[in-house]
């Protein structure tokens, strides 16, 4: 959108003091005629402007125009042609750029146009590799081969500029040419290590695409490694027999499958075949076509680029022996067996005795070596063959290696092992059947086993695993054996003997027999039992309380229902036999033997009550005890020997208890008790306020007791208040009142004491007194002062006046204290004094604070009043309607570029103005530099303001949007104060007493350096005129950056080498301000007075 930058264009005159008219010179026009406002043009592509100028009364030599982007010039200044059209090329670079003709003529005066252009942003070149790939192989003494497609959306490929780099080599030269579809290809030469390489393409923009791509170089190409692992040189083997050669093939560079394998003989034209190696370097070759002769096989191996290896054997084609087992024949022998061994052998090249034999089992054990004779036969016998299917194999081999083989299978019987042997009962007695079991025999040949048994006593024979019990008496001894067979041949027998032994006794019968069954009663125990063998039985006694005799008395230890055993043993002289019985004992019922109460007699604060109780019992059995509590006729809850409270005054409780030994209960008993009263009591009582003062009310702050928790809220007190004089002690109030009032029963000095009973709506408890407290004096209260004059200037007297004097409800004669101090600590006193006044002479400049304490044997509170006694200097007051300093101008209020400081000592006066303006230059023109005030109520930086904030405002161009900053925080009213505002660079920031209050740093780095304007001290004629309201001691005008951080300002402010301007208001003069630079900047005080104040 078209906007003026000419915010105060329109003002067409202005008024100055003597009210006349000034006529403006009207500006010149400027319009930007192509492109139009909002047009789209290419990111990095010229553009050109073009414009038109116009002015009233200048003609176009007259006009200068300048060309912007934002605040940047595009096109510098200069005359516009002849008709007034201006052109401007550039390149814009920015997303949205706002392009700015301005125009002036020769009195500065300035118009201007601006239009908003849209960057749309240009694509880069893009780039594809193609070769290298990062899977390759590359070797240092081998080219690289280099191929890449470029394009461009705007740019012709032709257009395009091309190169290829390397991390490790630089850029690497391979030529640029692009072929008219924009591929790009060549090679070179890379040094030994990883590459990252990068295809690069730019366009006539500048602006670049890539593509990349990790490669490795290794070293020189090196030489595979190669060997023929089988069949080893010198093998020979039958005619058309399949041959498998195996080979190694190893490359350092490459992975070993990529090796290229070829298989030739010296004695056969074509190559033989070809094989592959694994990843290992592993490969094979079968061949079956090789000729009868002693061939010398060749593998050769060649890697990729060319570079090969080779190695070879020597191996004979020829006709093996031939060979045939006559015996044995197969068939089954058992193990241990001689078995004849024989065969014969011939063989086309070799006699039969030259042919070499090997018999051998099948897990490779060797029979024998033996050679055949010369007319071809072989024989021997071997008698210690293993068990098992056996596989006999004959191999006979020539002189030249070659070989053929016969083989024979038989079977060799294994026996079975001696088995395992028991007799079951293992001690077996005459009336035992005996039974044999034979276990464990191993048939190793998987053969199906079978036993036979024999028993033997003597000349007795019996047949069978069994032996009845018909066949044996007491004390004979039987052999048992048992043979195991596998169906083909016995195994080994094994043998045991067998002993018959005595038959114990039988049936025991056991019985106890008493009168009566308790733990104190006499039992008696009886036994019989049966023998098969009619031996005459012996019989001995056991009882469970470890008595051995047939007849035993209990001694009481037992508890009823506990059992009683007796257990007899009956003996045959060789074996016995044991039976018992048993009886349960009866119980007997516990008695209550006696019952009391713990307390005996007990009250409402008693915690608790216990029911003791003791017990008997005829079996010494544990009794325990069922209780039962009634308050009154009520049952409570609680069922154990003791009672909790709380207990009520009056109330009857009942313990009832029942005795039990876990078996029976026992007569229940009780016992009855009655709850008496407790006394209250008073547990503290102390007088409040302590200390006491005459006309103060005391009270008694006491605290009550009770043992009997119910009647606490009943509780209560009597006070009985005691005054000491020196007449003596006298009761002056007794009743229910915890006060006593001191404007009617006491004085200062007297004693006071109260005597307390408590009541607790029953009985009184025991009284107790307080502490004594004695009257304290009252202190006079605090004088109300002032100090005159105020305010006051140095060299006046002070005077300190009791306006309102302390009073003192003692009636006690009062005297003041009186205190002068100031910055420096105390520095007059008067003490004790009944004056009501006191004089400081002659004070000193700064702030005088007097204390005045009043005295009537002791201190009361004091009053202060302070009053500042100002210097004996002067400042110029303005009053904020139409005062102000004019100052003259020149060329050195155009030399600030990046740097400017801005200083004043202030005294503000709040009249509620829009601004209070202390220096500004031009500000409401077109060549406004700065603005610095304090804020009122006006907005400011776009915020509504709070007054009295220091406040800046300036240009670092003409059209300069950033140019604000303020302070949060406004200066004290009425307040001498040191203000700065300082610019440096770019970064603007303000300063209040010294102190860093605000900073801001700028898009910008330097200041607009406008035509020169006469400045004015505490007035604007931005927004309708604005005047400083109060005193200015000093200001001060500099081209350099003073302050950097806080700082302590000086009340004289001083001049630089960077100052401008200084001007002191503190001058008599009352038409004309000097500058004390000697720049010659002298102002003129329009309507200002002189006013004695200066910080």
């Amino acid at each position: 959108m078209r906007y003026s930058l000419l915010p105060f264009s329109i003002l067409l005159f202005s008024c100055d003091s003597d009210k006349g008219v000034t006529v403006f010179n009207p500006p010149p026009e400027a319009e930007i005629v192509s492109p139009d406002d909002g047009s789209e043009v290419l990111e990095g592509f010229e553009t050109t402007f073009v414009g038109s100028v116009t002015d009233a009364n200048n003609s176009y030599d007259e006009l200068k125009v300048t060309w912007y982007q934002g605040t940047e010039v595009l096109c510098e200044e200069h005359t516009p042609e002849e008709d007034g059209s201006t052109n401007c090329s550039g390149v814009l670079n920015t997303e949205t750029a706002e392009i700015t003709l301005e125009v002036k003529d020769s009195d500065n005066a300035r118009g201007s146009d601006s239009i908003s252009i849209n960057i749309m942003p240009s694509m880069p070149p893009q780039a594809q590799l193609l070769s290298p790939a990062t899977a390759g192989r590359y070797y240092s003494d081998h080219k690289v081969t280099f191929m890449g497609i470029v394009s461009d959306a705007e740019d012709d490929v032709s257009d395009l500029t091309v190169r290829w780099e390397s991390d490790l080599d630089g850029e690497i030269d391979i030529g640029s040419e692009i072929s008219s579809s924009g591929e790009v290809d060549g090679a070179a030469y890379l040094t030994q290590g990883e590459h990252y390489i990068r295809i690069i393409v730019e366009d006539t923009t500048g602006k670049t695409g890539s593509a990349n791509t990790t490669i490795t170089v290794g070293g020189p190409n090196t030489t595979p490694s190669c060997e023929i692992t089988e069949p080893q040189t010198g093998t020979a083997g039958p005619q058309g027999e399949l041959v498998t050669f195996t080979g190694t093939a190893t490359d350092p560079d490459i992975e070993n499958n990529l090796l290229t394998v070829e298989w030739t003989s010296d004695k056969m034209e074509d190559v033989l075949g070809t094989s592959t190696p694994s990843s290992t370097g592993e490969f094979a070759f079968a061949f079956a076509d090789l000729t009868v002769d002693t061939h010398a096989i060749t593998m050769t191996v060649t890697d990729e680029k060319g570079a090969s290896c080779s190695d070879f054997i020597l191996y004979t084609v020829g006709t093996p022996p031939s060979v045939s087992i006559t015996s044995p024949t197969s068939g089954t022998y058992n193990e241990g067996d001689p078995i004849n061994f024989s065969a014969t052998v011939s063989d086309n090249e070799n006699q039969p005795d030259e042919i070499a034999l090997v018999w051998s089992l099948a897990d490779g054990s060797i029979l024998s070596e033996q050679s055949a004779t010369s007319n071809g036969d072989v024989e021997f016998v071997v008698s210690d063959l293993p068990y098992g299917t056996q596989v006999v194999t004959l191999n006979a081999t020539d002189t030249d290696g070659l070989t053929s083989s016969d083989l024979v299978s038989f079977t060799v019987n294994a026996i079975p092992t001696a088995p395992s042997l028991s007799v079951t009962p293992e001690f077996p007695t005459t009336a035992d059947t005996l039974s044999a079991h034979a276990t464990g025999s191993i048939d190793a040949d998987g053969g199906s086993i079978s036993y036979s048994y024999e028993w033997v006593n003597g000349s007795d024979v019996v047949g069978g695993a069994s032996l009845s019990s018909s066949y044996t008496a007491k004390g004979e001894i039987w052999t048992i054996t048992a043979t195991p067979k596998d169906g083909i041949a016995d195994g080994p027998s094994t043998s045991m003997d067998v002993t018959i032994s005595n038959t114990p006794p039988t049936d025991p019968a056991v019985t106890i027999s008493s009168s009566s069954l308790y733990n104190d009663s006499t039992l008696t125990c009886s036994a019989t039992a049966t023998d098969l063998d009619g031996d005459e039985l012996d019989v001995s006694y056991e009882w469970s309380t470890g008595e051995t005799s047939e007849d035993i008395t209990l001694d009481g230890s037992l508890n009823p229902t506990d059992t009683v055993t007796c257990t007899a043993t009956l003996s045959d002289g060789t074996a016995s036999i044991s039976g018992s019985d048993s009886v349960t004992l009866e119980n007997r019922v516990p008695q209550i033997a006696s019952i009391s109460l713990d307390p005996e007699n007990p009250t409402a604060q008693t915690a608790s009550i216990t029911c003791n109780v003791t017990t008997s019992d005829e079996d010494g059995d544990d009794v325990s005890v069922a209780y039962e509590w009634l308050v009154g006729t009520d049952v409570q809850a609680q069922s154990s020997e003791t009672l909790m409270g709380p207990f009520a005054v009056g109330s009857t409780l009942t313990c009832k208890t029942a005795p039990d030994d876990g078996m029976d209960a026992g007569t229940t008993q009780q016992i009855t008790t009655t709850i008496n009263n407790s006394l209250p009591s008073v547990d503290s009582v102390s007088l409040s306020p302590d200390p006491v003062f005459t006309n103060d009310t005391l009270t008694a702050n006491v605290s009550l007791s009770d043992e009997d928790a119910d009647q606490s809220i009943d509780l209560n007190a009597t006070y009985e208040w005691h005054v000491v004089d020196s007449s003596g002690d006298s009761i002056m109030q007794t009743g229910v009142s915890n006060t006593l009032d001191g404007s009617i029963f006491f004085d200062k000095d007297e004693t006071i004491y109260v005597v307390v009973t408590p009541n607790d709506g029953i009985d009184n408890g025991v009284a107790l007194a307080s502490s004594l407290i004695t009257v304290s004096n009252t202190p006079p209260t605090a004088p109300s002062i002032s100090i005159t004059p105020n305010p006051a200037s140095q060299g006046d007297d002070l005077f300190c006046t009791v306006d309102t004097e302390s009073e003192d409800a003692d009636g006690d004669d009062i005297s003041y204290t009186y205190i002068w101090s100031n910055d420096e600590g105390e520095q007059q006193s008067t003490a004790n004094t009944e004056e009501l006044s006191s004089v400081l002479l002659e004070a000193e400049s700064g702030e005088w604070t007097c204390e005045i304490t009043p005295n009537d044997g002791a201190a009361g509170p004091s009053d202060t009043a302070s009053v500042t006694v100002e210097n004996s200097c002067s400042s110029l007051y303005f009053d904020g309607s139409n005062d102000l300093v004019a100052l003259s101008s020149s060329a050195l209020l155009s030399s600030f570029s990046s740097s400017m400081t801005v200083e004043a000592w202030v005294k503000w006066s709040d009249d509620g103005s829009d601004w209070f303006p202390i220096l500004e230059q031009g500000w409401g023109t077109n060549d406004a530099l700065f603005f610095f005030a304090l804020t009122g109520a006006s907005e400011g930086c776009n915020t509504i303001q709070e007054p009295g904030r220091i406040y800046f405002e300036f240009k670092s161009s003409p059209w300069d949007s950033e140019g604000c900053i303020y302070a949060q925080d406004p200066i004290q009213n009425e307040t001498w104060t040191h203000v700065a505002a300082v610019y440096n660079s770019g970064h603007v920031t303000l300063f209040v007493q010294g102190e860093l209050l605000a900073e801001k740093t700028l898009s910008t780095s330097s200041l607009h350096s406008p035509t020169p304007y006469a400045p004015n001290i505490g007035y604007s004629f931005a927004g309708g005129e604005t005047f400083f309201s109060g005193s200015i001691h000093s200001v001060h005008l500099s081209s350099s950056a003073l302050y950097t951080q806080n700082f302590t300002p000086l009340e004289d402010i001083q001049t630089n080498s960077s100052s401008i301007g200084l001007w002191l208001l503190s001058s008599e003069d009352a038409i004309n301000i000097t500058d004390s630079t000697g720049n010659g900047h002298h102002g003129t005080i329009n309507g200002a007075n002189s006013v004695d104040s200066c910080p």
